[in-house]
């Protein structure tokens, strides 16, 4: 599914 890989690359990136 996109939403588990959009889930993936949120949880990997840095967010302030």
């Amino acid at each position: 599914m996109l939403l588990s890989l959009v889930m993936w690359l949120t949880a990997c990136m840095p967010r302030d």
